[in-house]
């Protein structure tokens, strides 16, 4: 067990509605680790309270004892997935074993969670273990998972009805000022901190009352990143960036500067012994991928998309 294991989840299952405490959640996401790609089925899962200890850095008295009372608490744990079919309600786990002195705990999961959790082609979300185990607010574990979910899109928009509905808090926070103080307030400080993800929001109001909240995502920016950015911002101003995405056709797009001239870069290395100018190269594949209706994930389909010539743009 480790930090940098990856959680895959069904994007229904990230947007089941559901109740649960930081650490229960943080057990439930630790087992889904354990799951192989190549499980058809689920198995018994071995949960290591030690080893979850020591990566979660959780140290107090009553660890032990409110590990165990919390993966009890799963087995009563019950979950609303809503897809275009039907309305699923469904238990978390089916089974919780505790065999005597070996600090171990013995689970399986639902089987009416296998379509959302096993052999996961398409609409699901991807995140490291590690970027969970340090948050503490009960509702932040929620929060990140429903804007990684949008990371690639830049922004999420949900009304806040739909959003205390996730969250199990349809009768709590009645006045928008406490949702916003112990809820979205605290969600964005603890991300932001501790996630690989920096998030802001904004109240987007229908008259007087807050009817949505748009969420506003970028990934944090690591070193190589960050030295890119810097190389970038020696070598060109705001204005020729912008000009060369003018001239691209992406203004539209909401991608950053450093994206900006990693697609131009690709282009240029593509049109080097071609008719056809790096601009031009850009578009056309850019307009390959609007007719197809691509709607998410713009930027990382543009680049490959570029890199693999979708449009065939270089032979035309």
């Amino acid at each position: 067990m480790n930090g940098e294991a990856y959680i895959v989840k069904s994007n229904k299952l990230i947007e089941a509605k559901g109740k649960m405490t930081s650490l229960e959640q943080k057990i439930f996401s630790t087992l889904i680790t354990k799951i192989q790609p190549d499980d058809i089925d689920f198995k018994e899962y071995i949960f290591s309270i030690k080893d979850f200890i020591k990566i979660s850095g959780l140290n107090d008295n009553k660890i032990y004892s409110d590990i165990h009372n919390s993966a009890k608490r799963l087995m009563n744990k019950i979950i609303t997935i809503d897809t275009e079919t039907t309305v699923m309600t469904t238990a978390l786990i089916s089974s919780l074993e505790t065999p005597k002195g070996e600090g171990i705990l013995k689970i399986t999961f639902h089987p009416f969670l296998k379509p959302y959790l096993l052999d996961i082609k398409e609409r699901f979300t991807k995140y490291q273990l590690k970027n969970i185990l340090s948050l503490k607010g009960r509702h932040t574990i929620r929060i990140y998972e429903l804007l990684k979910q949008w990371e690639n899109v830049g922004y999420r928009v949900i009304t806040v009805l739909e959003l205390k509905k996730i969250l199990g808090l349809e009768k709590e926070y009645d006045r928008f000022y406490d949702f916003d103080k112990y809820v979205l307030k605290s969600a964005k400080k603890e991300i932001n901190k501790l996630t690989d993800l920096n998030i802001d929001y904004e109240k987007i109001k229908v008259g007087r009352k807050i009817e949505s909240i748009k969420f506003n995502i970028i990934g944090q920016v690591n070193e190589e990143d960050q030295k890119q950015k810097q190389v970038i911002e020696i070598l060109f101003d705001k204005a020729e960036i912008m000009g060369i995405k003018i001239a691209c056709g992406i203004a539209d797009m909401k991608i950053s500067d450093v994206q900006v001239m990693n697609l131009y870069e690709i282009a240029v290395s593509k049109t080097t012994s071609a008719n056809i100018s790096p601009f031009q190269y850009v578009k056309l594949n850019y307009q390959e991928m609007i007719d197809k209706g691509m709607a998410r994930n713009k930027y990382a389909y543009l680049k490959k998309s570029l890199e693999e010539d979708y449009a065939r743009a270089t032979i035309r």
